[in-house]
């Protein structure tokens, strides 16, 4: 399997519905880890549904912890070899994890980032942090990454936007604990 998908998910009903959608139609083999993090509006009820429908859906319900420990729980049971984390309020254009996969595994990389639009009520959208035209395409090794990102504006402090090979996320405890806690 090349992917797990791990979405924490709290009281997000109106959302989530177009989340899974848009990972259910990526043309990548993948599973997808909902982690209903003690919502109390009709998440869970969606995530279970959703499940019924598709046997790659696997449901787990927790006692409202955030979004750090349902990742981390997420982590703990994923078999893809890539992890992707996606807040259950955002979607994913199709294709792109497919795209993101094959440049992972061309240059074998632990890490591989996308760009991320944000899109607002108004229905205006825009870039937070636009990767540098100088960046894009490149392979840069261990902190040197962090280091060009953040010379050109383009670090995105988040857990979303990137995909991780799962082994090397299992190697580095330092790092697991600093992405998601």
């Amino acid at each position: 399997m090349k992917f797990s998908a791990i979405i924490p998910a709290y009281n997000v009903d109106q959302y989530l519905p177009t989340c899974l959608d848009s990972l259910l139609c990526q043309d990548v083999d993948m599973e997808i880890i909902i982690i209903n993090d003690g919502s109390s509006d009709k998440t869970a009820n969606i995530a279970e549904q959703y499940k019924k429908e598709n046997k790659n859906i696997i449901v787990i319900h927790q006692i409202h912890s955030g979004a750090a420990v349902a990742r981390n729980r997420g982590v703990e049971i994923a078999k893809g070899q890539y992890i992707v984390f996606v807040d259950s309020d955002d979607w994913i254009v199709k294709g792109v994890l497919n795209k993101l996969y094959i440049i992972a595994e061309e240059n074998q990389a632990d890490m591989a980032m996308g760009n991320m639009f944000f899109y607002y009520p108004d229905e205006s959208e825009s870039y937070r942090y636009p990767i540098s035209s100088q960046l894009k395409n490149r392979i840069f090794k261990g902190s040197q990454c962090f280091i060009s990102l953040m010379e050109k504006h383009s670090y995105y402090p988040m857990a979303v936007n990137y995909v991780y090979r799962h082994e090397w996320i299992k190697k580095k405890p330092s790092l697991y604990s600093w992405y998601y806690s």
